[in-house]
């Protein structure tokens, strides 16, 4: 799929003809640093313009972070300004600014990590955008994909010669398009799964009464992780139990479709939301809200 990224400096007369140019998703900045006077002047306007048009999108915060606590304060800036949007792709953490050097290659990888996990933390597919250099020199990119985090490479080539897993590879600062000023990044998606009307907060997956909506059984693990140990009947409560006899007739290791819970916590992780039942953690995608 091909895209395009953009923010307060690429001005678009007219998103209604760019889809039919080819540009089938945008990613749009939603501001830089750790204030909210420094959102990106046009990201409303490229939010509504996008999403009028059906074009996905996704989103990038622009890091000056010269520190672990300054770092905290973008994450928080960020999520404020997305928090009531709905997205298709990613909200990436925008690592190429000269000042976040000081920090060194530890603590850049770490302020990485870390806005992963706040982004997750509030149902947010999240990931990291830099160059070649600083994935290979200041960025430990491994790291980052052992986490599930997204990478989104600029390497402005005819091919990507970073030997890593890559989910999106900006390969171009020159593209042109009818109905855009100048020039504007163009952006390639490599691997990545779109899921329609993917919504950032949750709207989709909030705290409350599920049932279980699957063919066979339903995991319940000790951590919102596919890599946390699975639970056993005899670990579930006493309420569970019972409606796993009642409609099984046998003690699973899991729970049957129909199954009633409730939802005290949502953690996204390992491209699942996770959510907290008595018993342990469940994966939402296989439940239904009641």
């Amino acid at each position: 799929m091909k895209g395009i990224d953009v923010s307060e400096w690429n001005n678009i007369l007219d998103y209604s003809i760019l889809k039919n140019q080819g540009i089938e998703f945008a990613i749009i900045r939603t501001g830089y640093g750790r204030d909210i006077t420094q959102k990106d002047k046009l990201f409303e306007n490229h939010y509504n313009g996008f999403t009028k048009n059906n074009i996905k999108l996704g989103c990038y915060h622009y890091s000056y972070a010269t520190s672990i606590e300054n770092a905290k304060k973008e994450y928080e800036v960020c999520y404020n300004i997305i928090k009531d949007k709905n997205f298709d792709l990613p909200i990436f953490y925008d690592l190429e600014d000269e000042t976040v050097l000081k920090l060194g290659r530890i603590e850049i990888t770490q302020i990485a990590i870390d806005f992963i996990k706040y982004m997750n933390s509030k149902g947010i597919k999240a990931g990291i955008y830099a160059n070649k250099n600083w994935f290979i020199n200041y960025i430990d990119i491994d790291k980052i994909i052992e986490i599930g985090g997204y990478i989104w490479l600029a390497e402005w080539s005819e091919k990507i010669t970073l030997n890593k897993k890559i989910n999106f590879w900006q390969y171009t600062s020159k593209s042109t398009y009818n109905g855009i000023q100048g020039k504007v990044d163009g952006d390639e998606i490599i691997e990545y799964k779109i899921e329609t009307n993917n919504n950032l907060n949750n709207i989709n997956y909030s705290t409350g009464h599920y049932i279980v909506n699957v063919k066979s059984s339903l995991n319940v693990r000790e951590n919102p992780s596919l890599n946390s140990r699975i639970k056993t009947f005899g670990e579930f409560t006493k309420n569970a139990q019972n409606q796993i006899l009642k409609i099984a007739g046998y003690k699973m290791n899991g729970l049957p479709r129909n199954v009633e819970c409730d939802v005290s916590k949502i953690v996204y992780s390992d491209n699942f939301h996770f959510g907290l039942i008595p018993s342990g953690w469940i994966a939402l995608e296989y439940c239904k809200k009641v």
